[in-house]
């Protein structure tokens, strides 16, 4: 019975960084972000602008009771 040797390196096509190291890449300073991050970076944005929408509606509440006074 024959078994076929397969090696254990990687193509360079497998590799997600094309080539490069991770190492390399942290160095260099380039970001690489997956699906996730990017839409989890997204959403944080998202949620700091409602923040900042409801914090001024709160200033404009707050100012409106003050002026009443």
């Amino acid at each position: 019975m024959k078994t076929k040797t397969v090696s254990m390196r990687m193509n360079p096509s497998q590799h997600k960084s094309h080539g490069k190291p991770k190492l390399y890449g942290i160095l260099k300073g380039e970001k690489v972000s997956s699906k996730k991050e990017t839409y989890l970076n997204n959403d944080l944005k998202e949620q700091k602008k409602k923040y900042n929408m409801i914090l001024q509606a709160a200033r404009q509440i707050f100012s409106v009771a003050i002026n009443c006074l």
